[in-house]
């Protein structure tokens, strides 16, 4: 793919244009997963663990795997936060570190609330 003839304005669009496209991908791939999930797929497929599916037939690393299935798991608890993660307001690297906080505190027994959750995110 030869960029170089471009005019700046055109790269700068076409880029925009492609991060817009790879969060609506983002999503729709959580909305794929979730699904699975709830089918309970990956068993079909001889796999122990939707994390095992996903870096098998996706060919995620296991990183990659553990963060979609993370952000999965929040929108389905919080499926406000479909719009925050299609508009780029909220990351995949984000919703890990909030799942991870709320896990931390459920183990603590100081769980968030749903309300809770959705503030701070």
């Amino acid at each position: 793919m030869d960029l170089s003839r471009l005019s700046d304005d055109a790269l700068v669009a076409n880029i925009k244009a492609l991060a817009r496209q790879e969060r609506e991908v983002l999503v729709k791939i959580l909305h794929h997963l979730r699904e699975i999930d709830r089918r309970r797929l990956h068993s079909k497929h001889k796999c122990p663990s939707l994390l095992e599916w996903a870096m098998t037939e996706l060919k995620y690393s296991e990183p990659q795997a553990l963060r979609r299935i993370s952000a999965m798991r929040l929108m389905r608890e919080l499926p406000a936060i479909e719009a925050k993660i299609s508009s780029g307001e909220l990351s995949l690297t984000n919703i890990v570190l909030a799942q991870a906080t709320f896990s931390a505190e459920k183990r603590e027994g100081r769980p968030f609330a749903v309300a809770e959750k959705v503030q701070l995110l």
